[in-house]
């Protein structure tokens, strides 16, 4: 009954319009022409030009509907995701005229870019790691190397490649960054090097390289020529378009997507955080026992490892987040990291001395990770801790590890960790000294 009534409602009102332009049919308004710009991780605009005989606008994000007079909307406060935005144009009180159909757009903020702008969206299915390592060749440059890894592509430890997929490694020089913690790639055409460092040039002889796995993907071993166009759009977004040669032949390569580099110079504070980060979703955690791993007769050391699921304990490994501690337990701890506050990171480069109830600042050399530092390979975020707290709880089988953490710019990440252990055996340890990373100089 109540639909009936409302369609009757419905076809009153259009025979009124009707009478009010003469028994000529309403005329539908037309449809707003979206543009969305400024896409950040948090928001975006959407604009319209004015549309002819509208009295006022409707938009509509995801169910949320909103009457505007304006021909622009700003969002911010977004979560990250992929939002579809609707717009159209009222007619009001405008005679012979009806509102128009709705104008969409959909907005990809995990992106935070621009739909409309095919040359700007993440390349499927690829991933980048990029480090930059400093004055490498003491050319007065800059020095970076990438690793696109495209499929599901693994290197063993013997240097076997399994799965299906591809690594392209770029080594490649440019201008020296103002901060090593935040080196950018500079726009250009790369073009293979004499080995020399000087800028805009990509380093041959093995630095750069192509692996390759399973059917489907061409190019294997040392590149040995062609060019590599670097451009740039958003925060962090880059377009690297590469026509390489290797040995078995040529091909193309295109990546598209964030590229911010880990700084492994050993200079600056090796964080590249921009804010304070708290994490709460670590489900796993292991902890190796050391001994008096610096024979000082003072304390024994523990390195624990807090992970969340995106995270592999055996191999230390893994592209969700991480932390490592390194803590100073009294002596005769050997049966798990006992209960109690763990206050300020010690330098061991420096320290005179390393007494219980303290932990290590990150140290990163050769490509070996000690000390406490702060992982997200897949967000290619990394920070080492130069101070901060640490609280131990233990429950028979059960541990929680609390924490605040502080790296060089004063960023804190907060964590929480409670569950079982894993108790790491000697192979676990090993890999863990080889620094978690195997993509480095």
């Amino acid at each position: 009954m109540t639909m009936c009534a409302v369609a009757a409602y419905v076809s009153l009102s259009v025979v009124t319009s009707c009478d009010k332009n003469n028994g000529a049919p309403p005329i539908l308004i037309d449809t707003p022409v979206l543009t969305v710009s400024d896409v950040t991780a948090s928001g975006f605009t959407v604009s319209w030009s004015p549309v002819e005989h509208a009295a006022s606008y409707t938009y509509d994000l995801d169910g949320t509907v909103e009457e505007t007079s304006d021909t622009c909307k700003v969002f911010d406060n977004l979560a990250p995701g992929t939002y579809k935005i609707r717009v159209r144009a009222n007619a009001g009180d405008n005679a012979g005229f009806i509102d128009s159909e709705y104008a969409e757009k959909e907005v990809d903020l995990k992106a935070g870019e621009d739909p409309d702008k095919p040359e700007e969206q993440p390349t499927e299915n690829i991933r980048a790691e990029a480090y930059y390592a400093g004055d490498y060749y003491e050319a007065g440059t800059g020095n970076g190397w990438i690793n696109f890894i495209e499929g599901d592509i693994e290197v063993e430890d013997w240097g076997d490649a399994v799965g299906e997929g591809r690594i392209v490694c770029l080594d490649l020089n440019f201008d020296l960054p103002d901060n090593p913690d935040f080196a950018g790639l500079p726009e250009g055409i790369y073009e293979m090097g004499s080995g020399d460092g000087a800028p805009y040039t990509w380093n041959a002889d093995g630095s750069s390289y192509v692996i390759s796995a399973g059917s489907g993907y061409s190019g294997n071993g040392e590149i040995t020529g062609g060019t590599v166009t670097v451009s740039s759009f958003g925060e962090d977004g880059y377009r690297i378009v590469c026509e390489l040669s290797t040995e078995e032949g040529d091909f193309e390569f295109e990546y598209r997507g964030k590229v911010s580099f880990i700084n492994h110079s050993g200079e600056g504070e090796m964080s590249n955080l921009t804010g304070d980060c708290e994490v709460a979703e670590f489900t796993q955690g292991s902890q190796t026992y050391l001994g008096d791993l610096f024979e000082t007769g003072e304390s024994e050391m523990y390195m624990v490892v807090l992970a969340d699921d995106d995270y592999d304990l055996n191999t230390n490994f893994g592209l969700g987040q991480s932390i490592i501690l390194y803590l100073n337990v009294p002596n005769g701890s050997s049966e798990g990291v006992p209960a109690g506050t763990y206050e300020g990171l010690l330098d061991a480069y420096t320290a005179v001395s390393l007494p219980a109830w303290t932990g290590l600042s990150g140290i990163y050399e050769y490509g070996t990770y000690m000390g406490c530092w702060y992982f997200h390979l897949q967000e290619q975020v990394e920070a080492r801790f130069v101070d901060g707290t640490v609280n131990v709880a233990v429950d028979g089988d059960t541990w929680v590890f609390e924490g605040d953490l502080l790296d060089g710019y004063g960023n804190t990440v907060s964590f929480v960790y409670e569950g079982g252990m894993l108790f790491a055996d000697e192979y676990m340890y090993s890999r863990a000294a080889l620094g978690l990373r195997q993509s480095v100089k």
